[in-house]
């Protein structure tokens, strides 16, 4: 599913994890099964993650908009406060 913010296709950066562990420390000596996963979820938990753009970066290639998945809720907050019509208060409960 793509996303969009009010009909401009959006591309969202993915958080990718600040370490993850190699498939071999060695050549041919594998780490034993499930090990490898367990410490990545650790690692992830443990020092974060990080993202190629910042929080307040957003570039636009063609038609395309590519943000990171904070800036894009924060800009779809923005988005309907400026867009949201202003309706009586007998007429909020219809969201």
């Amino acid at each position: 599913m793509t996303q969009t913010l009010y009909g401009l296709p959006v591309q969202i950066s993915p958080d990718r994890p600040r370490y993850v562990l190699p498939k071999e420390v060695m050549p041919g000596v594998p780490w034993p099964a499930g090990f490898r996963a367990e410490i990545n979820n650790w690692a992830g938990s443990f020092l974060g993650t990080w993202n190629l753009l910042d929080d307040s970066q957003a570039y636009r290639f063609g038609n395309v908009m590519v943000v990171s998945p904070r800036a894009y809720e924060a800009l779809l907050g923005q988005f309907e406060q400026l867009f949201k019509p202003n309706l009586p208060s007998h007429y909020t409960d219809l969201d």
